[in-house]
C-alpha cells in the first residue's frame, strides 16, 4: 500500500488536485495520498447520521458518478456502492503497453485508487480473466453484448449485491439510448432484470438473503429534463474544496484512459430523472430535493416508520446522539465520548429489535441499519482515538512454502485508555498462520506489534489482481465498548511461483513466402525463491518441429537473479499456413509475471500461460525500405514490424527537429501521438514537406480530443466526433472494396476478401467524417444493421506533389502486433507505397 509514503500534509492533497493537468496533455500520474486525521476522521462520522444508501451502475471502471458520489458520500455520509460489470480489459492505454487482460488488471488498480479518494465501496462482476462478462471494446449495440456477455450470470450477480447492500436507490450509469456506447446499454438492461429479481423472493434462494426492493431508480437528465439535482460544485470547508474538484482528483487515477483534468471552482448539478419503467416503489416523482425524497434519510425518519413506540424512541435517540458527535468534531476525545454513547444506544436498540415482535422481514431491515451502524462506529472509533494499523512483511513477493514474517503494526497516536485484545490475520485459502511473539505495548505515541509466520501450503492459489488476494490485519480493541479495526499490507503481497518463466518473442511470424530461417527463442527466467537454485527449463514445439537443445539446466546463485536461455526452434519446411504454439516450463513452473508498477497504483502483477505463438502466412516487402516510426509508446506496431525483418528506425525528438528525414521511404506516426509528442505538432509542417518530396507519411489514427487538427494533413480532413457514430465497432463486419486496383490492395501482396478475417476487437475507430476531395477511399465498411451507417474514411490516401500522404482509422495498433494475417498484409502495402 505504500502507506509511509503516502503520510503527507493536507496542503500536499490540495496542491495535487490544484496542479493536475488538462486532459489534452500527457497523463498525470499523481502518488495516492493518505488522508490526514482530520479528514479521515470527517469521513468516518458524517455515515454516522444517515442510512440513506445508493447502488451506481458501471459497465467499466471509470463509469462509476464520481462527481455526484463524492458529494453524496463525502458530504453526506451516503452508503455509496458501484457494481461494474467488466475490468475495462478492452479498453486503450494512454500510459503504456499493458493490453487485454493485463489492461483490466491496471484499470482494477486504477479503480480501487479512485473509489478511495470517493470513500465508497465497490464489487466487480468479472470475477475471473476468463468469467463471462468481459470488456470486448467499444460497441454501439446493447445486442453485440447479449452476443459475448451471460446475461443471465450477470443479473444474478447484481441481484446478489442488491440483497446484500440493500440500496434504497438505483442510479444508472448511463441510458438506454443508441447514442450510449453499446454495453452501457446492456448493463442498464442487466441492472433492470436484476431490480426486479432481487425483489422476487422465488429468485436465486441460494442467496441466502431476503428479497429486497430497490425504492426508486434512475437515469441521466438533463437541466431541462431531470427529476432531481445534486449540487456538484458545492464547497465543503472541511475538505477545502468542492465535490466536483475532489471528483477530477479521484478521475485522474484512471490515467490509462486519460481521465481527470483542471477545473476551477464554480456552481456545477448533476441531474437525474426517475425511470418510468422502474422495478421500483417509487416511479411517478415529478421534482425532488433529494434522491431520498419519501424514504427515510435517517434514524428520525425510521422510527416513523415503527410502532414499537419503545423501540422508535430508542431510534431517535441514536440520531440525537450522532449530532452531540457532530458537534463534538474535531476534538478527538469529546467525540470518542459521543461514539461511546452512541454504542451504547445502538446495541440496546439492537438487542431490543432481536426480542420485539415486528414481522420478520420489518425486523430485518433494521437490524440490517443497526448492524450497519456498529461497524460505522468502529471506523470511527478507531479515527477518534487516532489508531494505525499496519502489516509489514519481510518479503513481499513469495514462493509457496516460503515462510513469511509479518508484523502488524499498532499505533496509537492518542491518550485513551485502550487495550488489544486480539490480533489476527485474514488471509486467502491455502495459507498457514502461526501466532509469533509481541513487542512493545499500546499506548499514547506508541506501537505494539505482534508478529505472526505466513506460509503458502502447496493448495494456494498464486496472486489473481481480480481477487484482490491481500492479507490484512483485524485487530480488536477495548476501551469503554469493544471496536475492531482492519489493516492492510504496506506493500502488495503476492504468491509467485518458485521461477517465472516467458517466451520471446511470444508472437513470431514464419513467412512462408520465402525460405525461412530457423527461430531463436530467449526464454526470460526469474528467481523468485528466497535463495539459490537449480532447474531445468524445456521448450516444447509442435509435433514434428525440432527444438535445439531440447532443455537446458539452469542455476541461479540469489534471490530475484534473472537469467535467459536460448533455443533455436525449426519448423518443417512444409509447414502449412496457420497458428502453432509454443510452450515453456520450468520444473513444474509454466507462468509469465508480468509486473505492473506505475507511480499511481499499488505494484500489481498478471500471471499468464506461458507460450508462445507462431503465425505462418506469406508476406512480401522490400527489406532495404527504410521506415521510419513516430512512436507515443501506446502502441506495438513499429516493434513488430522490426521483428518480421522490415527496416524500422524509431525517430526520437531531435531527429524529427534537425535530421534528415529524407533518408526514410516511409515514416509513421503512432497512434494518438499528437497527442503526447509535442514536437509532432511543433514539426508538422516537416513532415508534410518530407512528403511533397517524395516520401510517404502515414498517420494512424487520433481522437477528437487528441489535438489532430484539420490542417495537420496534407489536405484538411476532420476526425469523427462524436466518437461513438464514428467507429466501425464489430471486428467482422463487412468490407467493399471501392477501387480494386488501388497499390494498397495489391502491392506487393494481392490481397483477397480473406484480409479482413480474424480481426480482433474492431475495424476501426474514430473514422474521419470530413475530408478533402483530394482523398482517395480504397474501402467501405460497416452496415446500417451493425454500426447505423457504412464508412468510407477508414484509408484517406492521396498524392502529394511527388510523395504521399495516408490517414487510416483502421484498428492496426490491434491488427498488426496479435499478428492477424490480413491486417499485417494490408499495413505492409500501404507502408510499401
Amino acid at each position: 500500500m505504500r502507506k509511509l509514503q503516502r503520510l503527507v500534509a493536507i496542503m500536499a492533497a490540495i496542491m495535487m488536485l490544484v496542479t493536475m493537468l488538462p486532459t489534452a496533455s500527457a497523463a498525470v500520474l499523481n502518488e495516492p495520498v493518505e488522508d490526514p486525521g482530520v479528514i479521515k476522521l470527517i469521513k468516518s462520522i458524517r455515515p454516522l447520521g444517515t442510512i440513506a444508501s445508493a447502488m451506481n451502475s458501471a459497465a467499466h471502471p471509470d463509469d462509476e458518478g464520481s462527481n455526484w458520489l463524492a458529494a453524496l458520500s463525502l458530504g453526506q455520509g451516503v452508503s455509496c456502492h458501484v457494481v461494474s460489470v467488466t475490468r475495462g480489459q478492452g479498453g486503450q492505454n494512454a500510459i503504456g503497453p499493458e493490453y487485454h487482460n493485463a489492461m483490466g488488471v491496471l484499470r482494477t488498480a486504477e479503480l480501487e485508487e479512485a473509489i478511495r479518494v470517493l470513500d465508497v465501496t465497490d464489487d466487480i462482476l468479472r470475477e475471473d480473466y476468463d468469467s463471462p462478462c468481459m470488456d470486448f471494446g467499444f460497441s454501439k449495440k446493447w445486442e453485440e453484448a447479449e452476443e459475448k456477455w451471460d446475461f443471465d450470470y450477470l443479473v444474478e450477480r447484481v441481484a446478489y449485491y442488491i440483497r446484500l447492500y440493500r440500496p434504497q436507490v438505483f442510479v444508472h450509469h448511463a441510458s438506454n439510448v443508441r447514442s450510449e456506447h453499446g454495453q452501457h446499454q446492456a448493463t442498464y438492461m442487466i441492472s433492470m432484470r436484476a431490480i426486479e429479481a432481487a425483489a422476487d423472493p422465488n429468485m436465486y434462494p441460494e442467496h441466502g438473503l431476503p428479497a429486497y426492493q430497490v425504492q426508486k431508480v434512475y437515469e441521466p437528465g438533463s437541466a431541462e429534463d431531470y427529476t432531481v439535482a445534486v449540487d456538484t460544485g458545492a464547497y465543503d470547508p472541511i475538505y477545502g474544496d468542492t465535490y466536483q474538484r475532489i471528483s477530477d482528483y479521484s478521475r485522474s487515477f484512471h490515467a490509462c484512459q486519460g481521465m481527470g483534468a483542471t477545473t476551477y471552482p464554480k456552481a456545477g448539478n448533476r441531474y437525474f430523472k426517475m425511470t418510468t419503467d422502474a422495478a421500483a416503489k417509487i416511479t411517478d416523482a415529478q421534482q425532488e430535493s433529494s434522491f431520498f425524497d419519501g424514504l427515510p434519510y435517517d434514524f428520525d425518519d425510521y422510527a416513523e416508520l415503527v410502532e414499537d413506540q419503545e423501540i422508535a424512541d430508542q431510534l431517535r435517540k441514536i440520531q440525537e446522539d450522532y449530532r452531540n458527535i457532530e458537534a463534538a468534531f474535531p476534538m478527538n476525545a469529546k467525540v470518542m465520548e459521543g461514539l461511546n454513547v452512541m454504542r451504547t444506544d445502538v446495541d440496546a436498540a439492537l438487542s431490543a429489535v432481536e426480542a420485539s415482535a415486528m414481522d420478520e422481514d420489518a425486523k430485518y431491515d433494521l437490524s440490517f441499519h443497526l448492524k450497519k451502524k456498529q461497524k460505522q462506529l468502529d471506523r470511527a472509533m478507531a479515527q477518534a482515538a487516532s489508531l494505525q494499523v499496519l502489516a509489514v512483511a519481510d518479503d513481499y513477493e513469495v514462493i509457496p512454502g516460503q515462510p513469511v514474517d509479518v508484523a502488524v503494526r499498532i499505533y496509537q497516536g492518542s491518550d485513551m485508555d485502550l487495550k488489544v485484545t486480539d490480533v489476527s490475520l485474514e488471509t486467502m485459502p491455502g495459507w498457514t498462520v502461526e501466532k509469533g511473539e509481541t513487542e512493545g505495548e499500546l499506548g499514547y505515541n506508541n506501537t505494539l506489534i505482534q508478529h505472526f509466520t505466513l506460509t503458502a501450503t502447496e493448495d494456494a492459489d498464486y496472486y489473481n489482481a481480480f481477487h484482490g488476494d491481500h492479507v490484512k490485519a483485524n485487530v480488536t480493541f477495548e476501551g469503554e465498548h469493544t471496536f475492531a479495526m482492519t489493516g492492510e499490507m504496506e506493500e502488495t503481497f503476492a504468491l509467485l511461483p518458485q521461477f517465472a518463466v516467458k517466451v520471446a518473442p511470444e508472437k513470431i511470424v514464419i513467412n512462408n513466402a520465402k525460405a525461412f530461417e530457423p527461430l531463436e527463442y530467449t526464454v526470460e527466467l526469474v528467481n523468485n525463491a528466497p535463495e539459490a537454485a537449480t532447474e531445468t527449463v524445456v521448450l516444447t514445439a509442435p509435433e514434428g518441429w525440432t527444438v535445439e537443445p531440447a532443455s537446458q539446466e539452469i542455476a541461479f546463485t540469489k534471490s530475484g537473479e534473472t537469467c535467459s536461455a536460448t533455443f533455436t526452434v525449426t519448423a518443417p519446411v512444409d509447414v502449412q499456413e496457420g497458428t502453432y504454439k509454443l510452450s515453456v516450463a520450468m520444473g513444474q513452473d509454466d507462468q509469465t509475471v508480468q509486473v505492473i508498477d506505475y507511480q499511481h497504483i499499488d505494484k500489481t502483477y498478471y500471471l499468464y500461460q506461458a507460450e508462445g505463438t507462431v503465425e505462418v502466412f506469406p508476406l512480401v516487402f522490400d527489406e532495404n525500405r527504410k521506415i521510419g516510426y513516430l512512436s507515443a509508446g501506446l502502441d506495438t506496431v513499429g516493434e513488430t514490424l522490426a521483428s518480421l525483418g522490415m527496416d524500422v528506425t524509431f525517430i526520437d525528438d531531435d531527429e524529427l527537429r534537425l535530421g534528415d528525414l529524407s533518408v526514410y521511404d516511409t515514416i509513421v506516426v503512432g497512434i494518438r501521438a499528437y497527442r503526447n509528442r509535442a514536437a509532432l505538432v511543433e514539426c508538422n509542417d516537416r513532415l508534410l514537406e518530407y512528403a511533397k518530396n517524395g516520401g510517404h507519411l502515414v498517420v494512424q489514427y487520433h481522437t477528437s480530443g487528441d489535438g489532430y487538427e484539420p490542417e495537420y494533413a496534407a489536405y484538411p480532413l476532420t476526425v469523427g466526433n462524436p466518437s461513438l457514430e464514428w467507429r466501425v465497432t464489430y471486428e467482422d463486419s463487412p468490407v467493399t472494396v471501392l477501387i480494386e486496383d488501388h497499390p494498397f490492395l495489391n502491392t506487393p501482396n494481392k490481397l483477397d476478401e480473406t484480409v479482413w478475417d480474424g480481426w480482433v476487437q474492431e475495424r476501426s475507430i474514430y473514422v474521419p467524417m470530413e475530408w478533402d476531395e483530394a482523398y482517395e477511399t480504397p474501402i467501405r465498411s460497416g452496415t446500417v444493421e451493425q454500426e447505423n451507417r457504412e464508412y468510407d474514411g477508414q484509408i484517406l490516401t492521396a498524392p502529394y506533389g511527388e510523395g504521399r500522404f495516408t490517414y487510416t482509422a483502421l484498428a492496426f495498433f490491434r491488427q498488426v502486433p496479435n499478428l492477424v494475417p490480413g491486417g499485417v498484409k494490408l499495413f505492409t502495402n500501404i507502408i510499401s507505397q
